[in-house]
């Protein structure tokens, strides 16, 4: 086979030549993506019931969502949220389950259960599950239409004039307009009225239905054929509206709307307000459809908005507010930048190594030819390149190239020590290193294998890299086998260049024989220091036994006494070795991302139940104190919401250096403690600043259970239980992370017996306080002069209505007699959770509180507290509550995924091998590289999150590359010697320098990725663990692995 290779080199360059072209007419039609895009087995559930508690939101709403949910086939979990207004259902499935037919089953019964939903309460809608993580990326552009005009007019001119061009461009999915008011008709009913009458307001909106104007009526069927007929009056006005006749005919007496009601042409009440710099916005949010090349829609989008100032009045301006696509070409510059530092460092690598260009120039050539058949099996399979992939590509640079420098490296050193012909001498050099080059990457790829096992909500990050890395590792083994031969046999690769770096590397390596050496004859202290540098687990001894024997009272006299005790935090740090510093010093989680860009914050928050126009009066104050700077601003944009108003303020790049940042943030801070009855923070440039601000509580306790009661019990009781402690303080069982920290809600009760004795019946009683408590009571749309307009119902002074005035309230009784609404119900104000969370069904209430002392001591006491209270069966504290993205569950996932790609590599080398000693000797590079990571980790401050658990994984498969090729050729020259122990030096001498350049180039091909990269990226952990694992390892590999070598051979002369 090589023989044949070598005599045909123009065929395989034609091949190459071929490969480089598809990858590149692959690449061009493949979309270039931001984050992956995937399809979960989730689906979620919304349902909306406005001006509802999240109890009641619960009961009527939520629990028989989830009920269903549970009869659909497949469902694996189902989660939940119940808030005041809505409800959340997340529904995860098996990972088989075909999500076409399981939309389909669940719309179906979702839409049997809408017909029986209670008045006010809107169709559930079912939606895609997108991880918490990428849902930041799923949006592409968005604009925003300011001017000095009525919002509603602005939101006309998106309407019509902006939203039909954009969705006329290829790729665009959809376009939302937020913001602005809707033209509405408001009939506001006099209740008094009502009452005096004995009238409904569901009477009012039938009369209303059946009097629509332009309303098909029937069919008239002629010789002609069937006509459809309708009733239509395009000069409908407010007056018509009012002349509905309500009650009465020829015989009584009319009641029409006007004497009941009044009638107004007007806008609906705004549920938002959106401005930029001070003017009413209105906002477009600009979707894209799935596989469409993000770049060249941004770009189309471009030229169209580019259009729009010819076809828009001159005050109203058109600007961007976020564009998805400008993050992603920065990332691809920066992407760009890390792949030339990358190249240049391998290369500089090489070029000391080889001490000439031309071998340096082939081996890089590998990485391109790579790269090609990546792209080309990508565009196959229609696998799409997103920043995860194409940053995993540029990880494995270094990587790529190890078996091109190990063959080209081999096949030199066999052509300069031997007297055979050129094809021999590579042929022979082949033959040698063929299975540690095959060993090496397979055992690579494999240990990426049980990555398509992770949680669902980790394989974006992972899956789609570990293949693009797979697919390109494979492809470089291709190209060292066939490629490298041809060139190394027709090139002249000698090393006359740099003879310094000769004299160097000479002088290490009689530096490497003597260290060599002096650790064969001192193996087991050398082993010894290795187990002292991963370290003892002594930290994880118990500082006492409570168990009844001679065990337990010798180890709480020796190891529990209180001189152990003194001297322990000396025998951990002083034997606990790397493992020890890393396990208790290292943060488990994710770096909190603040951000690129300098600007400012300043939230508002009101108690519940506060009006939207009181939340704009403290924004248009804001925004005041802030238009006041006339320089140093870029822009103000405001949201404000029915719950909240944010304002944020960017500054100009000219500014951030400037004392402009501080000197603003100092005039808001004192706008907040000025304005009252609000929670205002200030936050941005520096650390924020609060006035009326909450606190962060030390300590969180889920209880879990079936019954919603019984569970609050629970909580109730541990709650006693805790307080008996002084130390406990600020103990709260409603703790939850909605929208309110705090939520209240009037609960009326229902007197019966009053009720009986009033002439009433309880549905005339609950009519009545809907009547008094209701917005909308209903819409409705009419035909006003060719236009669709929304028709609201409501109460004259509705929003004016307090708890006094509902007691105040009288109905009328069949038999005109008038009842006070307070003689027939009881209200009571009670506080209620503002978050309702259910997983499985189980209801999960949130416990908050602080210790007063230090964290251990009050661990233990909620331990003891715990266990002291008795559980029914089915209900449960748990602990496990945390802030970290990263979950539980998702690091035991990660660990054993690094477990299974350890027994893989194991299994792929004593395969290949025939043996068991040999693997074991080779996984000892895995242990050597924990030291390394666990170092990186504590000495730079980094938390260990993602990325870590990661390079975990990925230095499974690396850093066995260098004891495979050491224990391959030490065990070759083992066999045929008598003194086994120069033979070792030599045998790993031989290996010493294709190791070397293996291990640096890998290390150089991250670099970038740690020294370019964002500290709070996944690749940044990656990277930091990928090069501190490396350099344990090859360090420890180069002097152990011939030692336990030496060792095992002893006691197993097969080995």
């Amino acid at each position: 086979m090589i023989f044949t290779l070598l005599r045909r080199p123009v065929a395989v360059s034609m091949i190459y030549a071929t490969l480089v072209v598809g990858g590149a007419f692959a690449l061009y039609l493949l979309p270039i993506e931001l984050s992956p895009t995937v399809e979960f087995p989730r689906l979620s559930v919304s349902t909306f019931w406005g001006n509802t508690s999240p109890e009641t939101v619960e009961m009527f709403l939520t629990a028989p969502v989830e009920e269903i949910a549970n009869t659909v086939r497949g469902v694996r979990k189902v989660r939940s949220s119940s808030e005041e207004g809505g409800s959340s259902v997340e529904i995860e499935f098996e990972q088989k389950t075909d999500m076409n037919f399981a939309r389909l089953e669940l719309s179906e019964k979702l839409s049997a259960f809408a017909e029986t939903l209670p008045a006010g309460a809107s169709a559930p809608v079912i939606q895609h599950y997108v991880p918490k993580d990428f849902r930041d990326l799923q949006g592409f552009l968005s604009y925003s239409i300011s001017g000095n005009r009525p919002a509603s007019e602005l939101r006309a001119l998106a309407e019509e004039n902006v939203a039909p061009s954009l969705l006329a461009i290829k790729g665009v999915a959809d376009v939302e307009v937020y913001g602005g008011e809707r033209r509405e008709i408001s009939i506001e009913m006099d209740p008094t009225r009502m009452a005096a009458l004995g009238l409904t307001p569901d009477q009012v909106a039938l009369r209303l239905r059946e009097s629509r104007y332009g309303a098909p009526v029937g069919v008239l069927q002629t010789h002609e054929g069937r006509v459809v007929v309708s009733i239509g009056n395009a000069e409908v006005s407010l007056r018509d509206i009012a002349s509905v006749i309500v009650v009465g005919g020829e015989d009584s007496v009319r009641v029409r709307i006007a004497d009941i009601a009044r009638t107004e042409d007007g806008f609906s009440q705004p549920g938002s307000f959106y401005r930029v710099n001070g003017k009413p916005s209105v906002t477009l949010v600009i979707k894209k459809e799935p596989h469409v090349n993000t770049l060249r829609l941004a770009d189309a989008v471009f030229r169209e908005i580019d259009r729009f100032p010819r076809r828009l009045p001159s005050d109203v301006a058109l600007a961007k507010e976020s564009d998805k696509s400008e993050q992603l070409r920065e990332e691809l510059d920066r992407l760009y930048q890390q792949i030339l530092f990358s190249l240049l460092c391998i290369f500089l690598v090489l070029v000391l190594f080889l001490r000439n260009f031309r071998a340096p120039l082939l081996i890089l050539s590998s990485i391109l030819f790579s790269l090609a058949g990546t792209f080309l099996v990508f565009w196959i399979f229609k696998i799409e390149l997103n920043l995860l992939t194409l940053a995993g590509l540029v990880l494995g640079f270094g990587r790529l190239v190890d078996d091109s420098i190990v063959v080209l490296e081999n096949a030199q050193r066999h052509l300069n020590s031997s007297e055979g012909g050129r094809a021999a001498s590579i042929a022979a050099a082949i033959r040698e290193i063929a299975v540690p080059v095959v060993a090496s990457t397979l055992t690579t790829v494999g240990a990426l294998l049980p990555l398509y096992f992770l949680p669902q909500d980790l394989k974006p990050y992972f899956l789609e890299f570990a293949f693009a890395v797979g697919i390109s590792l494979l492809m470089s083994l291709l190209v060292s086998f066939t490629l490298i031969p041809i060139a190394a046999h027709r090139l002249y690769l000698q090393s006359d260049r740099f003879a310094f770096v000769q004299r160097f590397g000479d002088a290490g390596m009689r530096a490497y024989r003597t260290l060599l050496g002096a650790v064969l004859r001192r193996k087991k202290l050398a082993i010894a220091l290795a187990i002292w540098l991963f370290g003892l687990p002594v930290w994880l001894l118990p500082e006492r036994t409570e168990s009844d024997n001679w065990f337990s009272s010798f180890y709480n006299a020796t190891l529990g006494s209180g001189a152990y005790r003194d001297l322990r935090p000396y025998i951990d740090y002083g034997l606990g070795g790397s493992s020890h510093l890393f396990f208790t010093k290292v943060t488990k989680g994710e770096v909190w991302e603040w951000g690129k860009e300098t600007y400012l914050i300043i939230s508002v928050r009101f108690p519940q139940g506060t009006e939207i126009e009181r939340y704009n009066r403290i924004a248009l104050a804001a925004e005041k104190e802030v238009l006041g700077f006339t320089q140093g601003i870029r822009k103000v944009t405001t949201r404000v919401m029915s719950d909240y108003a944010v304002v944020r303020v960017d500054i100009a790049d000219s500014a951030v250096n400037t004392a402009l940042p501080f000197v603003l943030k100092n005039k808001l801070v004192l706008f907040a403690a000025q304005t009252g009855g609000a929670e205002v923070s200030v936050s941005g440039f520096g650390p924020g600043f609060f006035s009326g601000g909450g606190t962060s509580s030390g300590f969180y306790i889920k209880v879990l259970g079936y019954n919603y009661n019984k569970v609050k019990e629970l909580a109730q009781e541990f709650r006693e239980a805790i307080e008996q402690n002084p130390r406990i303080d600020e103990v709260d069982i409603d703790k939850s992370f909605g929208l309110y920290d705090k939520t209240y809600e009037l609960v009326v009760a229902v007197r019966r017996d009053a009720i009986a004795g009033s002439g009433l019946s309880v549905v005339e009683v609950l009519r009545a306080i809907r009547m008094y408590t209701a917005g909308d009571l209903d819409e409705n749309e009419i035909e006003l002069r060719g236009e669709r307009i929304r028709c609201s119902l409501k109460f004259a002074g509705y929003k004016e209505f307090s708890t006094d005035k509902l007691e105040q309230a009288v109905i009328a009784n069949s038999r005109g007699e008038r009842v006070r609404l307070g003689d027939l119900v009881t209200i009571e104000e009670r506080r209620v959770q503002s978050q309702i969370l259910r997983e499985n069904q189980q209801y999960e209430r949130l416990i908050s509180f602080d210790y007063k002392g230090p964290y251990g001591y009050g661990d233990k006491f909620i331990d003891a507290t715990i266990k002291s209270i008795p559980l029914p069966s089915g209900y449960s504290f748990d602990r496990s509550f945390s802030f970290f993205h990263f979950s539980e569950e998702s690091q035991q996932a990660m660990l054993w995924i690094a477990f299974f790609a350890l027994i893989i590599v194991f299994m792929i080398t004593a395969s290949l091998y025939e043996s068991f000693v040999k693997p074991f000797v080779i996984i000892l590079s895995v242990p050597f590289s924990l030291i390394g990571l666990f170092l990186a980790f504590y000495l730079t401050d980094t938390p260990f999150g993602r990325g870590g658990y990661a390079s975990v994984i990925l230095l499974v498969g690396i850093v066995v590359t260098n004891s495979i090729l050491l224990v391959d050729y030490i065990a070759r020259v083992h066999k045929s010697q008598t003194d086994k122990t120069e033979y070792i030096i030599q045998a790993a001498s031989v290996r010493l320098r294709p190791i070397l350049m293996t291990a640096l180039t890998t290390i150089a091909g991250v670099v970038p990725l740690l020294l370019m990269g964002d500290r709070t990226s996944l690749w940044y952990s990656l990277a930091l663990g990928t090069i501190g694992g490396l350099v344990s390892s090859t360090l420890l590999t180069l002097f152990l692995v011939p030692a336990v070598f030496e060792l095992m051979s002893r006691s197993r002369p097969e080995a």
